[in-house]
């Protein structure tokens, strides 16, 4: 999505293969829909942190991330339920122990749900792009069908 106003890129919709629900529960292979939002200094890193994210099944049930100079940012809507915590815990030591670096730099962690980026900083490009991208894309893990590929086969 480009802004209207001055051009800049705002976000990016990545699909990718998924194995695991929003539940986080194994499935048959899905379609995972997410956003990559960009900002000034894009880091473009960001590609080889979700390939390797995507193998360790760590993005699911991711709908957003940034790449800062600094940190890694992801909105992800955890589970909830009587085993809310033990799933909260577990998923964010994984993203923690998971090596957030590449030959050249190395990035802390951040995971925020959808209503915690209101309290973000004003200035921020997670707080001025992510409700509205949040609100005009359906992200989230799907069944994958033929349909959302544009080289199906064709019957002659």
């Amino acid at each position: 999505m480009v802004s209207t106003k001055n051009g800049e890129l705002k976000y990016t919709v990545y699909a990718a293969p998924q194995r695991f629900s929003e539940q986080l529960e194994m499935q048959e292979l899905g379609l995972q829909r997410f956003a990559i939002i960009w900002d000034k200094n894009p880091q473009y890193e960001i590609f080889e942190l979700i390939d390797r994210a995507l193998v360790s099944d760590l993005l699911s049930p991711v709908s957003m991330l940034h790449l800062s100079s600094e940190k890694l940012t992801i909105i992800a809507t955890l589970p909830e339920g009587k085993n809310a915590d033990v799933i909260s815990f577990t998923y964010d030591r994984r993203w923690k122990e998971y090596p957030l670096k590449t030959q050249w730099q190395s990035w802390e962690f951040q995971r925020l749900g959808p209503d915690d980026l209101l309290s973000l900083e004003t200035n921020s490009v997670l707080r001025l792009n992510g409700p509205h991208t949040l609100s005009t894309e359906n992200f989230g893990v799907y069944a994958y069908e033929e349909m959302y590929f544009a080289f199906k086969d064709i019957e002659l």
